[in-house]
């Protein structure tokens, strides 16, 4: 009798341990479910990427690292009780996704102005069930019913310190903070700024996290 050889199907056992490994390094807790939001989340990216253009990364290592385990680099800085975090910008959903799936205690905001992005961003809410997400498909200069709501503000490389700082003030509540991440650093010539020098696990890729705690009145 002939032997039919079997077909195996293919496992994204790479990008899984990957993304283990960095969270593990992170030391951001996580479980089967987790692990699962994140490989249907990187799916859906290169399927709509195709039609849309969201990232010029599209290797699953590079997805994974760049994209995910980067966007968690943010945990360094913010605060685990905070509840309302503005992402601006957010694109294909970077940081604010990856930071709502890890947090479900925090309420994330993905402020997007172009529309195809933001229809991603809404059906990766849908499919994923995060109820811990709202998508904004507004200009962030046109968020008045926003006015100081935000504990967070987050921004991955889309402004200048500067004009992060003058655009998300009027959103934020006393106390809350401001966050940029850059590639290098730089002196910037701005009071009251920290800034958090962070690795992402399994790369050697530096990140320079520029955090400012907003106080009113202002000085």
């Amino acid at each position: 009798m002939k032997i039919l050889p079997v077909k195996i199907l293919p496992v994204k056992i790479l990008p899984v341990k990957i993304l283990i490994d960095g969270l593990d390094a992170l030391g951001v807790e996580h479980d089967a479910h987790t692990v699962h939001c994140f490989m249907v989340y990187l799916d859906e990216l290169k399927k709509w990427n195709k039609v849309h253009n969201l990232t010029a990364i599209t290797d699953d290592a590079g997805i994974v690292t760049k994209h995910f385990l980067d966007s968690l680099l943010y945990l360094k800085v913010i605060e685990p009780d905070v509840h309302f975090i503005a992402d601006v910008g957010s694109g294909a959903g970077f940081p604010g996704l990856p930071l709502a799936i890890v947090k479900p205690q925090f309420n994330v905001y993905l402020i997007e102005p172009k529309g195809k992005k933001a229809a991603f961003l809404k059906h990766m809410r849908r499919l994923l069930g995060l109820t811990n997400v709202t998508v904004i498909n507004k200009p962030v200069q046109q968020l008045s019913e926003y006015s100081l709501f935000f504990h967070v503000a987050v921004v991955r490389a889309l402004f200048t310190v500067e004009e992060f700082i003058k655009l998300l003030t009027p959103y934020m509540k006393s106390g809350g903070m401001l966050i940029l991440s850059k590639s290098s650093p730089m002196n910037y010539a701005v009071e009251g700024i920290t800034i958090t020098e962070a690795i992402i696990p399994q790369t050697d890729i530096k990140r320079f996290l520029i955090s400012k705690i907003i106080q009113f009145p202002l000085a």
